[in-house]
């Protein structure tokens, strides 16, 4: 079993199934999972949006993930003024009907339901978008250093909630997938936030007592999962700093990648600045179209990679444009 804490384990156990929280004010709440078809069929555009909010702060309840929608200073999670955006579902926005975004809810919270057991259970489905999880939990059983043994089961469930989609959870896979994963991934983030936030905070508390993790001194996979998780600590800029400050002699000495150093970098750098030196942080301008957010200094760009060990900016590049199916905010 992924080795955590009692009290994140209780929280995976709880079930996604409980009844909805009432929020103050607007409609009256119908209760989709007692609701035939024709009945869903017929809720006009404000009732759909007031069940999916709904559900996505029911999600993020059975996942004590709920007080992120009271820190609006946490980056990348939904802050309150974004949490009904955050619900609304892409699709019905683009003129869906509400009986096909009602079945793609279902499907979508069925995932929901399916990927908590899983964790909760330690039994990691096998997929190809999840090997890492596989690769961190199963050193994380057989690994003699309690601490170590901690990380590595903490990067297994990052890498699980990132990796698998609604198609990996679902048998059979979902009729209408680009819905259902569209909804899935509207409800399952809040429960991402969570578990990074409670990731941060874990990591602060250990790096108190001893340095960053090596190759040399705690092995490759160790330092991948560190790594892995203060990449996706955004909200703890003061841990991001900490850490960019200790990575960086075990980079002269060949004990960690200098593209981890560089990835990290980026980040703060960014959060700090608005500029990037070696262009690791990307964001979609179009179609097919992935560019890299401001940088330093562009002339020198892919000098600066390749000492990184990073490959050029046009091979990158060309690697993520697949994912991008149309605009989003070059600094957002």
């Amino acid at each position: 079993m992924i080795r955590t804490s009692r009290k994140c384990l209780c929280l995976l156990q709880l079930s996604l199934l409980a009844a909805c929280a009432p929020i103050s004010g607007g409609l009256p709440e119908p209760d989709w999972k007692a609701m035939t078809l024709p009945q869903l069929a017929a809720l006009d555009a404000d009732e759909l949006d007031q069940v999916l909010r709904n559900a996505h702060r029911e999600v993020a309840d059975a996942h004590g993930a709920s007080s992120i929608f009271d820190a609006a200073s946490f980056r990348g999670c939904p802050a309150p003024s974004e949490a009904t955006a955050l619900a609304r579902i892409d699709a019905v926005a683009d003129g869906l009907g509400p009986e096909e975004a009602r079945a793609g809810l279902e499907a979508a919270r069925a995932a929901a339901d399916t990927i908590t057991a899983d964790l909760a259970s330690g039994q990691l489905r096998d997929v190809p978008s999840v090997t890492r999880a596989h690769e961190f939990l199963t050193a994380s059983r057989s690994e003699a250093d309690v601490v170590v043994a901690e990380l590595l089961g903490r990067a297994a469930r990052d890498q699980y909630l990132r990796g698998m989609s609604s198609s990996d959870l679902l048998d059979p896979a979902p009729a209408n997938l680009a819905v259902v994963e569209t909804v899935y991934r509207r409800l399952m983030w809040p429960v991402v936030c969570a578990s990074d936030a409670a990731n941060a905070e874990w990591l602060t508390d250990i790096l108190a007592t001893r340095g960053w993790f090596s190759e040399s001194g705690d092995g490759e996979l160790a330092a991948s999962a560190a790594w892995l998780m203060v990449q996706h600590a955004d909200g703890f800029p003061d841990l991001q700093r900490t850490v960019l400050g200790q990575m960086a002699p075990l980079v002269e000495s060949g004990d960690i990648p200098a593209s981890q150093y560089a990835y990290l970098h980026d980040r703060v750098s960014l959060a700090a600045t608005g500029r990037q030196r070696y262009g690791t942080q990307m964001y979609c301008a179009g179609p097919q179209d992935w560019r890299p957010r401001p940088l330093e200094a562009p002339e020198q760009l892919d000098r600066l990679r390749e000492d990184a060990g990073l490959p050029p900016m046009a091979d990158y590049a060309a690697r993520g444009a697949r994912f991008c199916t149309r605009a989003e905010a070059e600094d957002g």
